[in-house]
């Protein structure tokens, strides 16, 4: 064949095959305006030619437009791939498809907790996972499961009175009855909330009970206050509190010691004014004083010294174990060395309320017997 027929051959065929395809094209069995050659669904209209899966079959004639191995008919998101068909609300629309997953009226775009239903959407810790889903509420490090106080951070988890509640969200950390608000020991128990120095920390929590400066582990009084920590017979209890201050073994109480701070077991009391010698300063009741009497054991208002010795003519002639009619012991106030009657350490004058509240209780008690006396 000559190429010049060759050609000719060649263009009828071209010409011949474009006329087939034309009219294959011109065909549109289905109607909807493309042409079965080019129609993803030629049998079915779909002027739109959707295809979802991409897979070349249209959506209008694809059983599963999604092509997730769900039919359509059964797939609760038949445009969206979702093989475990998960429905999290039981709506009938699968989560893949579905803008509340949970049906708490939020979308899940702005839903805190997505798949659990929380129209609350309450957050305690702010780390933007609502509580309802969130495994540590407050963020402690603490999962909710096993947090003592869920709601509230707590690291320590401390539970004071072990109830099982910590103490950062129980209202009475110790179980004493009594309300952490109103409570003066919130992690010890004191429901009777007893606080000697009424300064608002009971005395069970209270490193220094009666308010005196020093603490209670080493105050001779530590609910009574006594900041000079006298203590007349140097036994460990201080004189305010002690029943027996001087050590004499006569209790101040219900059998009265005379000299409750001056040590005198024998009670000695000459002039039997309720005030113990050693503690007397006028121990005859002469109304002269010990320190200027001429004769402090006897009584001598007169003071008479016919013989100018200085002793009075009351008191001349007493036993050699006796000076001025009292016991060498007695070393009356006003005179040289340490005194009988000097309520403290030697060479110190005694202070403090205690000090004066037992003298004066001493001295009442004199003052009544002389007016007993008197009356007589």
């Amino acid at each position: 064949m000559s190429k010049r027929r060759r050609t000719t051959v060649a263009i009828l065929g071209a010409l011949l095959i474009g006329s087939f395809s034309a009219v294959a094209q011109a065909a549109d069995k289905d109607g909807d305006g493309v042409g079965d050659g080019s129609d993803n669904c030629p049998g079915t209209p779909n002027a739109g030619q959707t295809d979802t899966d991409k897979d070349g079959k249209g959506d209008a004639c694809d059983g599963d437009d999604d092509n997730d191995g769900k039919g359509d008919a059964n797939d609760n998101c038949p445009k969206v791939s979702n093989a475990a068909q998960t429905d999290t609300d039981g709506d009938g629309k699968g989560d893949a498809c579905d803008g509340d997953d949970d049906i708490d009226g939020l979308a899940d775009t702005s839903d805190n907790c997505p798949k659990v239903s929380n129209a609350g959407q309450m957050d305690t810790d702010q780390d933007g996972a609502g509580d309802a889903c969130d495994g540590d509420d407050d963020n402690d490090g603490s999962a909710d499961a096993s947090d003592n106080c869920p709601m509230v951070s707590n690291a320590d988890q401390a539970d004071t009175d072990a109830d099982g509640q910590g103490d950062a969200c129980e209202a009475d950390n110790d179980n004493d009855g009594r309300l952490d608000t109103e409570d003066n020991c919130q992690n010890v128990p004191n429901p009777e909330q007893e606080d000697v120095d009424a300064d608002g920390a009971g005395d069970i929590c209270d490193d220094d009970d009666d308010g005196d400066g020093t603490l209670d582990a080493t105050d001779n009084c530590a609910l009574v206050a006594n900041p000079d920590q006298w203590d007349a017979d140097e036994d460990g209890t201080g004189d305010e509190c002690d029943g027996d201050a001087d050590g004499d073994a006569v209790e101040v109480g219900a059998a009265t010691d005379n000299c409750p701070l001056a040590a005198n077991p024998e009670q000695t009391d000459l002039d039997e004014d309720g005030l113990g010698d050693v503690c007397d300063e006028d121990a005859d009741g002469d109304a002269v004083a010990d320190g200027e009497d001429n004769c402090p054991g006897v009584e001598n208002e007169d003071q008479a010294d016919a013989d100018a010795d200085g002793m009075g003519d009351a008191c001349t002639g007493t036993p050699p174990d006796v000076v001025h009619g009292l016991p060498t012991t007695h070393v009356p106030p006003g005179y040289e060395g340490e005194s009988a009657c000097s309520y403290g350490p030697a060479g110190a004058s005694r202070s403090g309320a205690g000090a004066l509240l037992l003298l004066m209780a001493a001295i009442a008690s004199a003052a009544a017997r002389r007016g007993a006396r008197a009356k007589d």
